[in-house]
Protein backbone atom coordinates (compact mmCIF):
# COMPACT_ATOMS: atom_id res chain seq x y z
CA UNK A 1 0.00 0.00 0.00
CA UNK A 2 1.30 3.44 -0.94
CA UNK A 3 1.15 6.76 0.83
CA UNK A 4 -2.18 7.82 -0.65
CA UNK A 5 -3.71 4.44 0.16
CA UNK A 6 -2.73 4.91 3.80
CA UNK A 7 -4.13 8.44 3.84
CA UNK A 8 -7.36 7.43 2.09
CA UNK A 9 -7.78 4.29 4.22
CA UNK A 10 -6.82 1.53 1.78
CA UNK A 11 -9.02 -0.37 -0.67
CA UNK A 12 -9.38 -0.40 -4.41
CA UNK A 13 -10.65 3.19 -4.67
CA UNK A 14 -7.66 4.43 -2.65
CA UNK A 15 -5.27 2.59 -4.98
CA UNK A 16 -6.97 4.21 -7.98
CA UNK A 17 -6.80 7.66 -6.33
CA UNK A 18 -3.11 7.14 -5.57
CA UNK A 19 -2.40 6.13 -9.18
CA UNK A 20 -4.38 9.13 -10.49
CA UNK A 21 -2.52 11.50 -8.17
CA UNK A 22 0.87 10.08 -9.21
CA UNK A 23 -0.09 10.31 -12.88
CA UNK A 24 -1.20 13.90 -12.36
CA UNK A 25 2.11 14.82 -10.66
CA UNK A 26 4.04 13.12 -13.46
CA UNK A 27 2.00 15.17 -15.92
CA UNK A 28 2.88 18.41 -14.08
CA UNK A 29 6.58 17.51 -14.09
CA UNK A 30 6.50 16.59 -17.78
CA UNK A 31 4.63 19.82 -18.64
CA UNK A 32 7.16 21.91 -16.68
CA UNK A 33 10.05 20.14 -18.39
CA UNK A 34 8.43 20.73 -21.78
CA UNK A 35 7.98 24.47 -21.06
CA UNK A 36 11.60 24.74 -19.86
CA UNK A 37 12.88 22.96 -22.98
CA UNK A 38 10.82 25.24 -25.25
CA UNK A 39 12.18 28.33 -23.48
CA UNK A 40 15.74 27.05 -23.79
CA UNK A 41 15.26 26.34 -27.50
CA UNK A 42 13.75 29.79 -28.06
CA UNK A 43 16.74 31.46 -26.39
CA UNK A 44 19.19 29.40 -28.43
CA UNK A 45 17.30 30.10 -31.64
CA UNK A 46 17.11 33.83 -30.88
CA UNK A 47 20.83 34.10 -30.18
CA UNK A 48 21.61 32.12 -33.34
CA UNK A 49 19.61 34.66 -35.39
CA UNK A 50 21.50 37.63 -33.91
CA UNK A 51 24.32 39.10 -35.99
CA UNK A 52 27.81 38.57 -34.64
CA UNK A 53 28.98 41.53 -32.56
CA UNK A 54 31.22 43.92 -34.44
CA UNK A 55 34.79 44.04 -33.30
CA UNK A 56 35.74 47.16 -31.38
CA UNK A 57 37.45 49.84 -33.45
CA UNK A 58 41.15 50.22 -32.85
CA UNK A 59 42.09 53.04 -30.50
CA UNK A 60 44.10 55.75 -32.23
CA UNK A 61 44.84 57.51 -28.96
CA UNK A 62 47.58 56.75 -26.45
CA UNK A 63 47.05 53.74 -24.21
CA UNK A 64 46.71 56.03 -21.18
CA UNK A 65 43.43 57.28 -22.63
CA UNK A 66 42.00 53.85 -23.43
CA UNK A 67 39.46 54.12 -20.61
CA UNK A 68 36.32 56.27 -20.74
CA UNK A 69 36.92 59.32 -22.91
CA UNK A 70 39.35 60.62 -25.50
CA UNK A 71 42.42 62.67 -24.72
CA UNK A 72 41.78 65.96 -22.99
CA UNK A 73 39.25 64.68 -20.54
CA UNK A 74 40.09 64.17 -16.94
CA UNK A 75 38.68 60.95 -15.52
CA UNK A 76 39.36 57.26 -15.53
CA UNK A 77 41.27 54.59 -13.71
CA UNK A 78 44.58 55.25 -15.48
CA UNK A 79 46.54 58.48 -15.01
CA UNK A 80 46.71 60.32 -18.35
CA UNK A 81 50.07 61.23 -19.91
CA UNK A 82 48.88 64.84 -19.97
CA UNK A 83 49.99 67.20 -17.22
CA UNK A 84 47.61 66.97 -14.27
CA UNK A 85 47.54 67.84 -10.61
CA UNK A 86 48.80 64.39 -9.56
CA UNK A 87 51.93 64.34 -11.73
CA UNK A 88 52.71 67.97 -10.80
CA UNK A 89 55.49 68.29 -8.23
CA UNK A 90 53.87 70.54 -5.69
CA UNK A 91 50.64 71.14 -3.78
CA UNK A 92 47.37 70.92 -5.71
CA UNK A 93 46.65 74.67 -5.53
CA UNK A 94 50.11 75.48 -6.98
CA UNK A 95 49.25 73.32 -9.98
CA UNK A 96 46.11 75.36 -10.61
CA UNK A 97 48.02 78.63 -10.13
CA UNK A 98 50.66 77.50 -12.66
CA UNK A 99 48.09 76.58 -15.31
CA UNK A 100 46.09 79.75 -14.77
CA UNK A 101 49.07 82.14 -14.91
CA UNK A 102 50.44 80.47 -18.05
CA UNK A 103 47.18 80.36 -19.97
CA UNK A 104 45.36 83.42 -18.61
CA UNK A 105 48.15 85.96 -17.97
CA UNK A 106 45.75 88.91 -18.39
CA UNK A 107 44.17 88.08 -15.01
CA UNK A 108 45.61 88.68 -11.57
CA UNK A 109 45.38 85.71 -9.22
CA UNK A 110 44.64 85.84 -5.53
CA UNK A 111 44.85 82.50 -3.73
CA UNK A 112 43.45 81.99 -0.24
CA UNK A 113 44.11 78.75 1.63
CA UNK A 114 41.31 77.67 3.95
CA UNK A 115 41.34 75.06 6.72
CA UNK A 116 45.11 74.73 6.67
CA UNK A 117 45.17 74.15 2.92
CA UNK A 118 42.38 71.58 2.75
CA UNK A 119 40.48 74.06 0.59
CA UNK A 120 41.62 76.92 -1.58
CA UNK A 121 39.90 79.78 -3.37
CA UNK A 122 41.55 81.37 -6.39
CA UNK A 123 40.04 84.64 -7.55
CA UNK A 124 40.84 85.91 -11.03
CA UNK A 125 40.52 89.69 -11.34
CA UNK A 126 40.73 91.97 -14.33
CA UNK A 127 41.30 95.63 -13.55
CA UNK A 128 39.94 95.22 -10.01
CA UNK A 129 36.80 93.39 -11.22
CA UNK A 130 36.28 89.80 -10.07
CA UNK A 131 36.17 87.83 -13.30
CA UNK A 132 35.97 84.33 -11.82
CA UNK A 133 36.08 82.57 -8.47
CA UNK A 134 37.53 79.05 -8.48
CA UNK A 135 37.03 76.88 -5.42
CA UNK A 136 39.33 73.89 -4.89
CA UNK A 137 37.97 71.51 -2.30
CA UNK A 138 37.95 67.89 -1.21
CA UNK A 139 35.25 65.69 -2.71
CA UNK A 140 33.79 65.04 0.75
CA UNK A 141 33.02 68.73 1.20
CA UNK A 142 29.44 69.90 1.06
CA UNK A 143 30.04 73.65 1.35
CA UNK A 144 27.87 75.82 -0.84
CA UNK A 145 28.14 79.29 0.67
CA UNK A 146 30.83 80.66 -1.66
CA UNK A 147 28.95 79.37 -4.70
CA UNK A 148 25.68 80.98 -3.58
CA UNK A 149 27.46 84.25 -2.67
CA UNK A 150 29.04 84.42 -6.14
CA UNK A 151 25.71 83.65 -7.77
CA UNK A 152 24.01 86.43 -5.79
CA UNK A 153 26.73 88.90 -6.87
CA UNK A 154 26.74 87.77 -10.51
CA UNK A 155 30.35 86.55 -10.34
CA UNK A 156 31.17 83.43 -12.36
CA UNK A 157 32.08 80.48 -10.13
CA UNK A 158 33.46 76.98 -10.71
CA UNK A 159 34.79 74.30 -8.43
CA UNK A 160 37.30 71.52 -8.78
CA UNK A 161 37.69 68.60 -6.38
CA UNK A 162 41.37 68.10 -5.64
CA UNK A 163 41.18 64.60 -4.15
CA UNK A 164 38.45 62.75 -6.04
CA UNK A 165 39.59 59.21 -6.93
CA UNK A 166 40.05 58.80 -10.69
CA UNK A 167 39.58 62.51 -11.39
CA UNK A 168 42.88 63.91 -12.66
CA UNK A 169 42.19 67.63 -13.35
CA UNK A 170 44.23 67.49 -16.53
CA UNK A 171 45.60 70.72 -17.92
CA UNK A 172 43.22 70.76 -20.90
CA UNK A 173 40.24 70.03 -18.64
CA UNK A 174 41.10 72.89 -16.28
CA UNK A 175 41.71 75.28 -19.20
CA UNK A 176 38.46 74.29 -20.90
CA UNK A 177 36.33 74.78 -17.78
CA UNK A 178 37.98 78.08 -16.88
CA UNK A 179 37.68 79.39 -20.44
CA UNK A 180 33.96 78.49 -20.52
CA UNK A 181 33.36 80.10 -17.14
CA UNK A 182 35.10 83.30 -18.22
CA UNK A 183 32.93 83.43 -21.34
Amino acid sequence: MGLFSKILGGGESADKAEKAAIDMLKGFVNDAKKVADEAKNAVQQNSANQPAPASAPQQSQPAAYAYDEPSGFSWGSVMPDEENQFNFSGPYYKYFEKVLTEVFPQYQLDTQLINGGGRAVITLTDGGRKALVIELLPSTSNVKKLRSDCEAQGIPYIRFYHNHDGWWNTRSYVIDRVRKALG
